[in-house]
């Protein structure tokens, strides 16, 4: 289980877990991609799938190789 910080970003979260993939909204109603966890990690080391601001997850991929290729 990971929680961020004080000081961390979610992207420095995400980094720090090692994780593969991170699905995250658009932030549209707080600031928009400047808030998105997808902005603060590189492409190459974290594969981000951003879905609409309380867009849910329902159709996401349960598989891991289906949600990166998401």
């Amino acid at each position: 289980m990971f929680s961020r910080a004080a000081s961390e970003s979610y992207a420095d979260v995400a980094r720090r877990a090692r994780a593969d993939v991170v699905v995250d909204d658009d932030c549209e109603s707080i600031g928009g991609a400047a808030q998105m966890t997808a902005s603060g990690v590189p492409p190459e080391t974290i594969h981000c799938v951003v879905v609409p601001e309380f867009g849910g997850l329902a159709h996401l991929p349960a598989d891991l190789a289906e949600l990166l290729a998401v």
